[in-house]
């Protein structure tokens, strides 16, 4: 079996890797390490040779590399388990978070304790540990009625352990050791930015809020995510494992971290986006905590549940804060492949969200018994209006209706890509004039500015200006933090949803080029033309490089706004244009077949079959004795037999039977004329038919901005205008 280990901070639990384990990975393990190993397999009699160790990296971890390694015993041969331990090498960047000497001085005592594995050993950077035979919890398991019973008594069985030390809360000087030291890594201006001075204030009140002096603390893990969970199978017995968190905390603190841990799947496409809707509700929790308390061998009484399910709820906020932290530093200390800033926003927004109701229950429905609704409450997802208010090169202060003023950066302003800056910059004193008529943008640019000189800071939006946005969710401070550029993409992704739909070709411009093909934008989109959807062919990357510039007809094939990806092809929109029924093409002979000749059309890489019985209206017995190899002919799209296949036709081109082979010069001559014949009798298609009414879900409904816009209600828009009277210019509304 093998065994399934944790990662560190919030990742999940770490598999055994696939593949062949290359050389190198075994030399990964320090040479201090080796002797370690080599001492503790000198110790074991059944180790047939205590140097052929096996290496196995495991996967997972966020700051350490784990490997797992094993020897081969005298009698693996007969099913006995080789000896296996954990090696594990400390990552760098993670001192800010925790004392590795005081984890090391957990990890022995709780092995003393029987909790977890055992220590075999230390070497400068790293140590050796017990393997534990067990799976790693994933995060559907955290939702199992048995495995959740299982966690809570385990919990309580952790929280009751009597550890050396004082019995001092240190959550509060974590949060505020942690604030100092993600407010180090920023300049003053991202500070604001992010509100980080905000939250000393915030930590003051949530400690003066949970400060009971009745509350029970005890031992806690205080990174109980399903990752640092085990369950042996057979025994069904839990595992905590993973120290470099644990202290003295108030009990109630750490099932809330527990609780917050159930929205997250550290395993997924997205590891660092957290679901809120998978909180436990308030029937999981009550459950999960009767069994916590009940495990005791004590009946909880119903006071006692709800006073712990209360506090439970408030430590929450404590934990939003303190992990929100932990991915602002990490975002600098740690270089894993996970967005931890996205992490850190995601708790943030929770904080903000629940702070209120949390803290004060039944305030805000008081308030709303009281007054009518007077603000919008805005979420992420909404489609707002607003009007700015105040702002400076850096941010805008947007009014949307809310309770406190919505925050928009200067980059999302507009809907611009890098590309574009070039073609709209103009001069103040020059060109200003030829951007100031209906329809035509450009932004102006001061050369003061440009050169790097000190200038004073000014709006980049006038005052006033209303602006049309994606709220995309909160700041640190609370405030919503919106996008005009997030709009026009959704928006952009609409149109070119209808472009698809409409099913017609449209022209681009190719600006770059990859290995796999061209690159052009749709509707401000970065769409993708893969070298096997273009019509000429691609012999080396010289071909494709000359693409560039180039304007060209497409259609789009594909679109997967999840993924960006935005697919179009110049073959389908050459097959739609050339390739109707009735179109006359050249060509040239490529192939002689029994039954036809193979037909390339113009310069392209596209052939068509012009089957033997197309080729005239008089007999033919040998298609080798009208036609050869290289000729070039005119021929005639009909309708084929065969989806996705061309069907090209001469016969239809000659004006009386036989005519090609006699006279072939005149059958191409008249070929024009002869293919507008052949149009005219083709059955004319209804329009009604060719297009699908588009799917109700692709609508976006402009023409109603009350559905549109969720606080269109909040504003009222007025026309303002002036009638010059003589000398007098009078304002009307």
């Amino acid at each position: 079996m093998v065994g399934i280990v944790v990662g560190d901070g919030i990742c999940g639990g770490m598999e055994e890797m696939e593949g062949r384990i290359p050389e190198e990975v075994e030399r990964r393990i320090p040479e201090e390490a080796r002797g370690i190993l080599q001492r503790l397999a000198s110790s074991w009699c059944d180790v047939a040779d205590s140097m052929a160790l096996e290496v196995v990296p495991l996967k997972g971890a966020l700051t350490n590399e784990v490997y797992q390694v094993n020897w081969p015993t005298c009698a693996t041969a007969a099913g006995k388990r080789p000896h296996t331990v954990l090696v594990r090498i400390y990552g760098e960047g993670v001192d800010v978070f925790f004392d590795r000497e005081e984890e090391i001085r957990t990890f022995e005592c709780l092995s003393r304790h029987g909790q977890g594995p055992l220590l075999l050993g230390r070497f400068p950077n790293g140590r050796v540990e017990e393997f534990i035979h067990a799976r790693t919890l994933s995060a559907v398991d955290l939702r199992d009625p048995e495995i959740s019973g299982l966690i809570a008594s385990k919990l309580r069985e952790f929280h009751d352990l009597d550890m050396p030390g004082h019995r001092n809360v240190l959550l509060w000087g974590r949060l505020r050791c942690w604030l100092k030291v993600a407010k180090s890594f920023y300049p003053a201006e991202e500070i604001e930015e992010f509100c980080l001075d905000a939250l000393e204030e915030e930590i003051i009140t949530l400690e003066n809020e949970l400060s009971e002096e009745d509350q029970r603390i005890g031992f806690c893990h205080n990174d109980l995510q399903y990752g640092n969970i085990m369950i042996d199978e057979e025994t069904r017995v839990v595992t905590i494992i993973d120290y470099e968190y644990a202290s003295f905390n108030p009990v109630a603190y750490d099932l809330a971290n527990h609780f917050c841990e159930m929205a997250a799947d550290y395993h997924s496409k997205t590891p660092h986006i957290l679901d809120y809707s998978k909180y436990p509700d308030h029937e999981e929790r009550q459950r999960f905590v009767k069994l916590y308390l009940g495990s005791s061998g004590e009946k909880p009484g119903d006071t006692e549940v709800e006073n712990l399910l209360m506090n439970i709820e408030k430590y929450a906020l404590a934990s939003h804060l303190l992990w929100g932290l932990w991915g602002i530093i990490s975002e600098h200390v740690n270089k894993i492949d996970f967005d931890y800033m996205e992490y850190a926003r995601q708790r943030f927004q929770q904080y903000w969200l629940k702070k209120s109701a949390t803290l004060h229950p039944g305030v805000e429905e008081k308030e709303k018994e009281r007054v009518e609704v007077q603000y919008y409450e805005p979420k992420p997802g909404d489609l707002v209006v607003g009007v700015v208010v105040s702002g400076n090169e850096n941010r805008l202060d947007v009014n949307v209706g809310a309770d406190m003023l919505g925050t928009m950066l200067t980059k999302e302003v507009l809907p611009l890509y890098e590309a574009e800056l070039p073609y709209l910059l103009c001069d103040r004193d020059k060109d200003a004039a030829e951007y100031t008529v209906p329809g035509k943008m450009g932004i102006l640019k001061d050369e003061e500015a440009l050169s790097g000189g000190k200038v004073a800071g000014r709006p980049v939006v006038e005052v006033g200006t209303i602006l049309f946005a994606e709220v995309l969710g909160r700041t640190l401070s609370g405030r919503p933090l919106l996008s005009t550029r997030r709009m026009f993409r959704r928006v952009a992704w609409h149109r070119v949803r209808q472009i698809m739909q409409l099913n017609e070709p449209i022209e681009v411009k190719i600006f770059e080029w990859n290995t796999g093909g061209l690159l052009t934008r749709i509707e401000g989109l970065r769409a993708f033309l893969p070298k096997a959807e273009l019509m000429n062919r691609i012999k080396n990357f010289t071909d494709l490089k000359d693409n560039v510039s180039r304007r060209m007809y497409v259609c789009i094939i594909r679109i997967d706004e999840a993924t960006n990806d935005l697919i179009i092809s110049e073959r389908e929109a050459w097959d739609m244009m050339n390739l109707k029924e009735g179109t006359l093409l050249e060509g040239t002979v490529c192939k002689i077949l029994p039954f036809g000749a193979q037909i390339r059309i113009g310069a392209t890489n596209r052939s068509g079959l012009l089957h033997i019985s197309n080729i005239t209206r008089a007999r033919v017995s040998s298609v080798s004795d009208v036609l050869k190899v290289d000729e070039k002919v005119k021929v005639l799209v009909v309708k084929s037999m065969f989806p996705d296949k061309i069907s090209l036709s001469i016969a239809d081109l000659e004006s009386e039977p036989g005519l090609f082979l006699s006279d072939r010069e005149k059958v191409f001559s008249e070929a024009e004329e002869m293919a507008q014949k052949y149009r005219r009798k083709l059955p004319v298609i209804s329009a009604s038919h060719k297009f699908e009414t588009p799917p109700t879900a692709d609508l976006l409904p402009f023409d109603d901005e009350a559905r549109l816009y969720a606080n269109w209600k909040w504003f009222k828009f007025e026309q303002h205008t002036e009638v010059n009277d003589g000398d007098n210019i009078i304002s009307e509304c």
